[in-house]
């Protein structure tokens, strides 16, 4: 079986299967490992009135200087930006991922695991590229998923990408969301039709970056 992985924050580079550590944290060999990097196709854009009320909501949560929540979220929040009102970079994202998964069979069972924004690109992956879910039996596992976020600004910014509500349940064999209650970025989601959803207690304050405890709490859920 493959994984797919998708990464979350801008300043990932294109070996973040490494940096994760990817393959001891979910037990899987590495040649079955197939990341989908996307950071080249970003728009490097000022971060716009959304982002910045985002970047407000989370200063406030931390207790800490809008400066500094700025410096840990301005990447992410950029890329969530271009994202969600960008339709090429969502097309050329899918492009990519299709180009990638070319060499595969048809139905070979595939495991698509999103860090934080790349939660969100899985869970759109899923409920708009029908070519993937009827090729292959998908496993979709989100981690930190900002789909769950608390924070309003989030929310104003995923209605641009999902205007319609209630989202429907992505056409997958198991959906497993994981996410922590002291993580303003990820949260339980709601009406998406989970089949599991896993909640870790991580001790450090500033948890969105904590990736490999997020991994290694995927990895035993995936069994």
């Amino acid at each position: 079986m493959k994984t797919i992985l998708i990464h979350g924050m801008g300043n990932t580079s294109a070996d973040f299967q490494v940096q994760w550590q990817a393959a001891t944290r979910l037990n899987c060999p590495v040649s079955d490992l197939i990341p989908l990097y996307y950071e080249d196709l970003m728009d490097s854009t000022v971060l716009s009135g959304l982002t910045r009320l985002v970047i407000k909501a989370a200063s406030a949560y931390y207790q800490q200087s809008f400066s500094l929540a700025e410096l840990l979220l301005a990447d992410y929040l950029q890329d969530a930006t271009s994202f969600m009102t960008n339709a090429k970079l969502r097309q050329d994202i899918a492009n990519r991922l299709e180009h990638q998964l070319a060499p595969l069979s048809p139905q070979e069972p595939i495991t698509l695991v999103g860090y934080s924004l790349g939660g969100l690109i899985a869970v759109w992956l899923t409920l708009s590229q029908s070519w993937l879910t009827d090729k292959h039996p998908l496993t979709l596992a989100t981690i930190a998923c900002p789909l769950g976020s608390p924070l309003q600004g989030i929310a104003t910014l995923i209605k641009t990408l999902f205007p319609s509500k209630p989202l429907k349940r992505p056409p997958v064999e198991r959906f497993i969301n994981v996410y922590s209650a002291l993580d303003p970025l990820s949260g339980k989601l709601k009406n998406l039709g989970c089949d599991l959803q896993h909640r870790i207690a991580l001790e450090d304050r500033i948890l969105h970056t904590n990736v490999a405890e997020y991994l290694t709490a995927l990895a035993p859920l995936l069994q």
